[in-house]
C-alpha cells in the first residue's frame, strides 16, 4: 500500500469578483472549474483569499486576468486565447494551483497513483429565443411604397465573434398607398410568411453588431380595384433575397434596423378590364427596410 502525506488540510475561504463579456462562461461555471482542482476551497464573501477576475475582448481574442490576494501578498496572472471558454478555464486552473498547491505524495509501493483528471469541460454556447415586431416598408409589393407590420420569432446560437447560427420565422401584412390608373384607383395588399437563415456577423462594440441573412417570402398579393370596371383578385407571391441588420442589445431588449433587397420568383399582374389597364406588375427587384424591437425570452 502507498502512504500519502499532506492530504489533511483545513478549508480555504475564497471570495470571487468576476466579470466577462456576453457569451463567456459566467461566475458559477468559473467557480466550478476552480473547485474541481481546489477541493478544499469554500466560497465566502469575506474569504481569507480574494479573487478578482476580469475578461476582455479585443480584436478577436480574449484576455482573462486574475488578481489573487492572501493577507498582504498578492499575485497577478493572465491568459490570452481566441476562445473565451479556454482562457477562463486555464485561469481557473492557475488560481486553484495557487490557492491549493498539489499535496506532496510519498509512494512506497507500485503502482503509481493515476494522473490528475483534466479540467472539466465547459458547457456549449447557449441558444437564445427572442420574439419581436417591426415596422416594414417595401418597393416591390405594390407600384407605390407599401407599409406594414412584421411579427417574428428568432432562435440564435452564438458560435464566435464573427458567426452566430440564426433562424427567424415571421408574418408580414403590408398595403400600398392609393394607385391612380386613368380615372380609377386601386390598392395592393400583401400577406406573407417569412423565413430567414443567418450566420455572418460583426461585433462593433459590446451589445452592438451587424449581421447578414438570407430571406424568403411566401404568401398572397390581393389587388383591389376601385372603379366601375374594377377587379379584386389574389395572386401567389414568392420572393428571395438578403437583408443586413444593425442590432443594439440592452439587457433583454434589442433594437434593430434592417435594409435589404429581394427578387420576385413569381410573376404577378393586376389590371382593370376590359382595357386592359395594368394596375400592378411585379418588378425584377425591390428594396426592403425595417425598424424593429425584440425581447429575449432566454
Amino acid at each position: 500500500m502507498g502512504l500519502l502525506a499532506g492530504d489533511a488540510r483545513a478549508d480555504e475561504t475564497v471570495s470571487l469578483d468576476y466579470s466577462a463579456p456576453q457569451g463567456c462562461p459566467n461566475d458559477d461555471v468559473f467557480w466550478s472549474a476552480f473547485v474541481s482542482r481546489a477541493t478544499h476551497a469554500r466560497r465566502s464573501s469575506g474569504g481569507e483569499w480574494s479573487m478578482t477576475v476580469r475578461t476582455t475582448e479585443n480584436e478577436g481574442s480574449f484576455l482573462a486576468q486574475i488578481e489573487l490576494k492572501h493577507g498582504e501578498a498578492s499575485t497577478r496572472r493572465s491568459v490570452s486565447d481566441p476562445t473565451c471558454a479556454t482562457a477562463t478555464t486555464a485561469l481557473a486552473v492557475i488560481a486553484a494551483l495557487t490557492v491549493e498547491p498539489e499535496p506532496v505524495k510519498i509512494v512506497h509501493t507500485e503502482p503509481d497513483l493515476p494522473p490528475s483528471p483534466p479540467p472539466p469541460s465547459l458547457p456549449p454556447p447557449a441558444w437564445h429565443l427572442r420574439v419581436g415586431g417591426a415596422f416594414a416598408t417595401t418597393t416591390f409589393l405594390a407600384p407605390t411604397i407599401s407599409f406594414g407590420a412584421l411579427g417574428f420569432a428568432d432562435l440564435t446560437r452564438e458560435v464566435s465573434r464573427f458567426f452566430a447560427l440564426r433562424a427567424r420565422v415571421g408574418f408580414m401584412v403590408a398595403t400600398s398607398l392609393g394607385i391612380d390608373v386613368a380615372n380609377a384607383s386601386a390598392v395592393v395588399t400583401s400577406y406573407l410568411a417569412r423565413v430567414e437563415l443567418g450566420g455572418p456577423r460583426v461585433s462593433i462594440t459590446r451589445g452592438f453588431e451587424a449581421n447578414l441573412a438570407l430571406l424568403a417570402d411566401l404568401g398572397s398579393l390581393v389587388g383591389e380595384g376601385r372603379a366601375a370596371t374594377s377587379l379584386t383578385d389574389a395572386s401567389l407571391w414568392f420572393d428571395a433575397g438578403v437583408i443586413a441588420r444593425l442590432r443594439l442589445e440592452l439587457a433583454r431588449l434589442a433594437f434593430e434596423a434592417g435594409f435589404g433587397a429581394a427578387i420576385p420568383m413569381h410573376h404577378t399582374r393586376f389590371q382593370f378590364l376590359p382595357g386592359p389597364m395594368v394596375v400592378y406588375e411585379s418588378p425584377p427587384i425591390g428594396a426592403i427596410a425595417e425598424l424593429g424591437l425584440e425581447l429575449r425570452l432566454f
